[in-house]
């Protein structure tokens, strides 16, 4: 199961490479294509990039992966990356989840990834 933040927070992945005619109906077809943990999108008008928000670090780290390079409707290369806050409040955790998802454990499933903040 997908680590999840606390709904007090989210996790935030951002698009560049936008075309200044991509909606937030765009991305988010886009996005829902791979991910279910999508809370929301902001696209910038005519600035080129976005952000969609996830409320699962563990998914944001997959969509990156994934993501990352795909061609949009326009023909134009995203670039699909945590937003610089996500990478610095969720490093060690996104970094943790990044190496599950390329080295499965014996059972052949990722294992869970445990968020530090959840230590109460």
């Amino acid at each position: 199961q997908p680590l999840q933040v606390s709904s007090r927070e989210d996790v935030q992945v951002h698009l560049g490479g936008l075309h200044d005619n991509t909606t937030q109906e765009d991305v988010m077809h886009f996005m829902r294509s791979f991910s279910s943990h999508i809370t929301k999108v902001y696209i910038k008008t005519g600035g080129g990039y976005g952000f969609v928000h996830m409320d699962s670090i563990t998914a944001a780290v997959a969509a990156t992966k994934k993501l990352d390079g795909q061609m949009d409707n326009y023909d134009r290369r995203l670039s699909v990356q945590l937003s610089s806050d996500t990478a610095a409040r969720y490093g060690k955790v996104a970094q943790k989840a990044d190496r599950r998802r390329e080295q499965p454990n014996s059972r052949g499933g990722d294992e869970d990834v445990k968020d530090p903040e959840d230590d109460d």
